[in-house]
């Protein structure tokens, strides 16, 4: 029974919160409309736009050379990953970390290390 509750109200939600924007978009298009229907939210121009002849192109346009592309430098890949440094380093960043927070709380590190 509750989980029906639950299921309808999240349905009224998304119905609310998705829907809801749809619905009334629509009918702010509809408000704003030239025409019937919601087909007609765009107004329409009072008078059509003067039709400009388009310029001639030049009967031959200069030859271009193709441009030249630069080979691209090989850039040196590791040959391998060093895991034992990587571990050094993250031991050594932990151990970092502990030692700061021993040294801010100093009496409940020495109460966990007395028990």
């Amino acid at each position: 029974m509750a989980e029906v509750l639950a299921l309808n109200i999240v349905a009224i939600l998304l119905l609310l919160l998705v829907g809801w924007p749809f619905v009334a978009r629509a009918f702010d298009m509809a408000r704003h409309s030239n025409g019937p229907g919601i087909g007609g939210a765009i107004p329409r121009p009072k008078k059509p736009a003067p039709i400009v002849p388009a310029k001639a192109f030049p009967a031959a346009l200069p030859a271009r050379a193709p441009p030249t592309v630069a080979p691209l430098a090989e850039t040196p890949r590791p040959a391998a990953l060093d895991v034992d440094k990587i571990k050094g380093k993250v031991k050594a960043s932990s151990v970092r970390r502990v030692g700061g927070i021993i040294k801010r709380r100093l009496r409940e590190a020495a109460r966990v290390i007395s028990a």
